[in-house]
């Protein structure tokens, strides 16, 4: 187990991380899409 742990061990951790990353980057450009859509919205109706 111990052997495992030490050769599969880093590998989890970077899919993890990795799974990590995506979640947070997918979530920021997610947000960023909402706010985008609504700033535009905004300008749109105080232009016409």
């Amino acid at each position: 187990m111990k052997t495992i742990i030490e050769e599969y061990g880093n590998l989890i951790l970077y899919v993890i991380a990795g799974a990590a990353v995506l979640g947070f980057l997918w979530a920021v450009i997610a947000a960023a899409g909402q706010f985008g859509t609504a700033f535009f919205d905004s300008i749109s109706s105080v232009l016409c």
